[in-house]
């Protein structure tokens, strides 16, 4: 019984599934007390023996006299955000006579127990202090000390592909402190330069501090750096959602840091710069590949430009004084100039462009004819976000609480923030099947302990055979022995399995589409798996990382057998992971032309998406649309944005806060609640007042779909805050945070608390599509389900081969219309009130939203 026993440990160990251990507990329960406490020693001392090799992959070594190491900046301005990748300046010192090949490392614990090291091969010259760029996805449960960097001698290996330099001995190490880690729901923008430009007003954070005041998630703007302190990868910018270049000199800006900004705003970032006083000869100086996603225009200096007439632009501030005199760069399409190279954003009174976009990939530059490093837009507090930055970077909410200091107690009563994007985790866990191995288990488990048990005995008892206990209990035990392996052997994935949730944005006519993916990658045997995203010989940059979710930050059960694997913190797209016989968890970024399916796209050069005649209804278009896709686009949501409205509604008594942008959503019904592929959609019918796809009014606004999907609760639900609770079912979770910075805001009504809660994301920055209603587009967006295809939207390969796939995609697709920047409402006092024709830009919305049918 002994040799069984322990034999049944040894095996369970090797092993190492849920499965084989539960063969051991049904061996080990039926031996007698003396082997269940040699076996419960053995396993004690395997767990410790584990725990041991772990807490020496986890202890740095001690320094070395010969080198010096540090960490000088933890993330972009001193801002590295959970669960984002984060740039880490590493300075470090040669104390020895000659110069060294050596292997920057920064190491930090995954999910699982295992350490993965960020490694980066340099040159450390003797006697010079250097530094360099590493990067790290932050994990959500980053312990404080738990990031260790070191400093290796670089050996040389051979390769099939020639040779490469590993981490050898180890010179130095250092723990870096990880004490000013930005929070998950945050949202980052960036400023080169000394001054906000304004958007400092971002930074107010509500009494809960997971909220903004009246908005959502809280933005932390990050000032004062300067070109120095830029990454070289893009990866360093893959947390920010907007950089502004407010001061700085282009020219200074290295090559590996110009490609790598560029490629940031290809993959979806949005950077926007100021033309200085001294004009565009400053972009003349900037690198190639930065002038290349510059707007195609021409700038017209104008000196000593009153700002007033446009304050409509800069405050919502009717009297605040304004400087007199300043000098304004206008906008003007080149010649040759495309749709996507230069659409006017923003104009003065006299119909100049002020502002202008030219669209790169999924992501966006915007030039701004002001100069933001103004000392005297600075002294005015201008340009302020609720007039200006909002209607740039594609938000609504107030960045202040009312001045009634009653309101403002009652704004500090909200129910607090919600993190909406938590249900990735649910998305991707493979339940199904371990359920129903933990049912079987459980069951086999119960008649095993039944019939070796009290059962069995009975049943001889009855038959008076109780002679034959022993013969019946090992005869019993061998049948269930054999009954469990047999179960384990059935159970046992016998192939490499994925599961996605995936969020893949394309804008028509772009040559590339972006997407990240949540995936469960099921390994079923021991060793190293070597998983891969994107192809070797394809586009740079692509991005994996080991995942853990938020909710689930520190709480996740290690491994004692903690192992280590390397990643190039320089281009990450390749992991040599531990292998257990179970799953691992990884996050993707990706960009490129996906194998996946065909985007949707108009179904000849005559069915061209356009804005229709608006007596048709406020939000006609004409136009048919026809997809590739996998699988049917189900739930899908079309957004039609005309534009912005007229600028200075605040000045003339309106709400801070209110909808700006002139748009309708609509939702597809009947045949069309899941748009197979093939099949041709006629906008005309879904968007038009005889509507017969769309659900509810025909014409519904984007007011309406905001406000549904702005969660709210009682004071009473502030401690349950769960997407039940709110009325939120899964998919209109997601769609809160596409949404985001459009979501309405908290409203104060007299003393009592807003019940609006805080929508909150710590997975999906960077994602948000509110910044496209900024100009007129279209956008569809919603989901596809996949079971068992033979790719994802995502090229992930394990093992060189790529891997059977199935999953859930969030298909966000952006079709650009003719921009027309909006013009100027004229507030009262100013001319014949508001209501009255615009000056210049779109024309006044109707406000009727259509009703179904004339």
């Amino acid at each position: 019984m002994w040799v069984r026993a322990a034999g049944s440990f040894l095996v369970a160990v090797t092993i190492g599934t849920i499965r084989p251990m539960f063969v051991l507990s049904l061996h080990v329960t039926s031996c007698r007390p003396f082997v269940r406490v040699v076996t419960a020693g053995l396993a004690l001392a395997a767990v410790l023996t584990g725990l041991a090799r772990a807490q020496e992959i986890a202890e740095p070594a001690a320094s070395s006299e010969a080198f010096a190491v540090d960490a000088a900046q933890f993330g972009l301005g001193g801002a590295a955000r959970l669960g984002s990748w984060a740039p880490i300046r590493v300075v470090f010192e040669n104390r020895t006579d000659r110069d060294r090949e050596v292997i920057l490392g920064l190491s930090i614990r995954d999910e699982d127990g295992d350490r993965v090291v960020y490694e980066r091969p340099v040159t450390a010259a003797r006697g010079v202090a250097q530094s360099s760029w590493l990067y790290m996805r932050v994990p959500h449960s980053l312990e404080l000390g738990g990031a260790v960097l070191t400093v290796s001698e670089a050996e040389e290996r051979a390769t099939a592909d020639g040779a490469e330099f590993v981490a050898g001995a180890r010179l130095a190490a250092r723990v870096v402190p990880a004490t000013a880690l930005t929070p998950s729901q945050d949202r980052l923008i960036a400023v080169v330069g000394a001054r906000s430009a304004g958007l400092g007003a971002y930074a107010a954070r509500a009494a809960d501090d997971l909220t903004s005041p009246m908005g959502h998630a809280p933005t932390r703007v990050l000032t004062g750096l300067g070109v120095s302190d830029l990454p070289d990868r893009w990866q360093g910018f893959a947390a920010l959602e907007a950089l502004v270049w407010s001061d700085g000199d282009l020219g200074a800006m290295r090559a590996d840091t110009a490609r790598a900004l560029a490629e940031w705003v290809r993959r979806g970032g949005h950077l926007i710069l100021g033309v200085p006083t001294e004009g565009d000869s400053a972009f003349a100086r900037a690198p190639a590949v930065i002038r290349d996603v510059l707007p195609e225009a021409e700038y017209d200096r104008r000196d000593g430009v009153d700002l007033n007439p446009m304050r409509a632009l800069l405050t919502t501030d009717a009297v605040a004084p304004l400087p007199g005199e300043m000098t304004l760069h206008t906008l003007r399409p080149d010649d040759d100039a495309s749709p996507a190279g230069y659409l006017s954003l923003l104009k003065d009174p006299s119909s100049r462009t002020v502002a202008a976009r030219r669209l790169v990939g999924v992501g966006m530059v915007t030039v701004v004819g002001f100069d933001l490093a103004s000392p005297r837009l600075a002294e005015a507090a201008v340009p302020r976000p609720e007039a200006f930055w909002h209607r740039v970077l594609g938000r609504r909410a107030p960045t202040s609480l009312p001045a009634d200091p009653a309101a403002q107690a009652a704004a500090a009563r909200r129910p607090g923030g919600v993190f909406v994007d938590d249900a990735i985790s649910s998305r991707v866990a493979r339940r199904a099947a371990a359920s129903s191995a933990v049912l079987i288990a459980a069951g086999v488990f119960v008649v095993y302990w039944a019939l070796a048990g009290p059962g069995g005995f009975a049943l001889l008892k009855l038959a008076k055979r109780t002679h034959l206990a022993w013969v019946a209990f090992i005869l019993t035990g061998g049948v269930f022995t054999l009954l469990a392996w047999t179960s384990a052997a059935v159970f046992r994935p016998k192939g490499i399995e994925v599961t996605h949730f995936t969020v893949l944005t394309h804008v028509s006519g772009q040559p590339v589409q972006a997407a990240r993916s949540w995936q469960s990658v099921l390994i079923p045997y021991y060793g190293r798996a070597t998983v891969e995203v994107g192809e070797a010989d394809g586009r740079a940059g692509q991005l994996i990382a080991p995942w853990e979710p938020r909710e689930r930050s520190g709480r996740s059960a290690r491994f004692p057998d903690a192992a280590s694997y390397r990643v190039d913190a320089r281009s990450p797209r390749e992991l040599d992971v531990p292998a257990r016989q179970t799953v691992k968890q990884f996050v993707t970024d990706w960009a490129g032309v996906t194998p996946w399916g065909v985007m949707p796209r108009p179904v000849d050069d005559e069915t061209i998406p356009a804005l229709g005649d608006p007596s048709l209804g406020p939000f006609a278009m004409t136009g048919r649309l026809v997809h590739g896709l996998p699988a049917a686009l189900e739930d899908a949501v079309v957004v039609v944005c005309r534009g912005q409205e007229n600028l200075g509604r605040e000045l003339a008594g309106g709400r801070s806060g209110e909808n700006w942008a002139v748009a309708g959503a609509f939702e597809l019904s009947g045949d069309f609640t899941a748009w197979a592929p093939g099949r041709e959609l006629d906008l005309a019918s879904v968007t038009g007042r005889r509507s017969t796809i769309a659900s509810g009014d025909s014409a519904s606004t984007l007011g309406e779909l905001l406000e549904r999907l702005t969660p709210t609760a009682r004071l009473t639900d502030a401690l349950d805050l769960t997407g039940d609770r709110l009325g939120l079912n899964d998919r209109d979770r997601v769609r809160a945070v596409l949404l985001q910075g459009m979501l309405d805001p908290a409203e104060v009504r007299g003393v009592q608390p807003p019940n609006e809660v805080g929508v909150l994301g710590a997975e999906m920055h960077g994602l948000d599509l509110s910044r496209w209603l900024a100009q007129p587009s279209l956008i569809i967006f919603g989901f596809v389900r996949e079971d068992g295809v033979e790719r994802g939207p995502v090229p992930l390969h394990v093992n060189g081969e790529t891997p059977q796939t199935a999953g859930e995609t969030v298909l966000c697709w952006v079709y650009p219309l003719e921009a027309d920047a909006p013009g100027y409402a004229l507030p009262l006092g100013m001319g014949t009130g508001v209501g009255t024709a615009p000056v210049g830009g779109v024309p006044e919305t109707p406000s009727e939203t259509g009703s179904g049918t004339p």
